[in-house]
């Protein structure tokens, strides 16, 4: 992938306003984000699609109110100063509050309701909209981090998009990876997994080494796919950690249940990828003949 030509490629994107373009920049830092920022948005990942609207409705209002007029588009917005209108619950209220003119369709009624939640809702929901401007403030903070404004951010955006992609082609294949599902099948499987483990721990139940091992395998070989997908350029440091630790982990785990004779055949282990890689094609089932 070249992400500097994609970047180029959005660079030159038109839009019929400002609303409009401020809702797909925001909606492409927020890509990048949930992409980046695992270990940020997993405690929110079975909600991720109803509190990405709620952020990206926010990021849009930031970068419009924080766009100057002088500037030719939104790509040379400020994100250091869109980030400080989503700082606190006040300066959200305050940002909302002073938009010159109202947003089109499904923007205006997000905004509205975040002020007016966070005005009369009760606790649970104060709680959850004050979690939601938390993350949005992170988007935009961790973006200006990086780059002064949307248009440093473009080839991270290309990244991004490019992985969503990779995310929903079924017909995406790694070398590496030859007889592996879609990556959209293999995540809802780590998903299922996840989800039956951590009812089985919630319910008393003590899980059977050959569960830990198999919830290893999956979920390590998914995060090695995941970035052999994203690509070797400017990865992920969160990604990149995770996928280190799961494949050292399952490393450590065979090597604890190993017999002697394993452990001794083991010595000349190869690297933890590779022992993912490797692991992962062994589980799979026998092709039919």
């Amino acid at each position: 992938m070249d992400a500097e030509l994609i970047a180029a490629q959005m660079r030159r994107a038109v839009f019929p306003d400002l609303w409009s373009a401020c809702s797909t920049w925001a909606s492409g830092l927020l890509s990048w984000h949930t992409c980046a920022r695992m270990e940020l948005w997993s405690p929110t990942e079975a909600y991720l699609d109803e509190f990405g609207a709620w952020v990206q409705a926010l990021v849009a209002c930031a970068l419009h109110q924080a766009s100057e007029p002088e500037a030719p588009t939104v790509l040379f917005t400020p994100l250091a100063g869109a980030a400080q209108l989503l700082s606190d619950v006040p300066a959200v209220v305050t940002t909302v509050d002073s938009l010159p003119e109202a947003p089109p369709g499904e923007l205006a009624a997000y905004l509205a309701s975040v002020v007016g939640q966070l005005e009369h809702g009760n606790v649970e929901i104060k709680e959850r909209i004050v979690h939601i401007v938390g993350l949005a403030y992170q988007v935009l903070a961790d973006h200006a981090a990086a780059g002064a404004t949307v248009d440093d951010r473009l080839s991270a955006l290309a990244r991004a998009a490019h992985m969503t992609m990779a995310l929903t082609d079924d017909t995406h294949v790694h070398p590496a990876y030859p007889d592996a599902p879609p990556l959209s099948q293999h995540l809802a499987q780590v998903r299922q997994l996840r989800e039956a483990h951590d009812l089985a721990e919630l319910s008393g139940q003590r899980l059977t080494s050959a569960d830990r091992r198999e919830m290893l395998v999956q979920s390590a070989a998914f995060a090695d796919r995941w970035l052999l997908a994203w690509g070797p350029e400017d990865q992920p440091a969160e990604r990149v950690e995770h996928a280190e630790h799961l494949a050292s982990a399952l490393l450590r785990h065979d090597q604890e249940h190993a017999s002697p004779q394993e452990k001794q055949r083991g010595d000349g282990a190869p690297s933890p990828a590779a022992y993912v890689r490797d692991q992962y094609a062994r589980s799979l089932p026998p092709e039919a003949d």
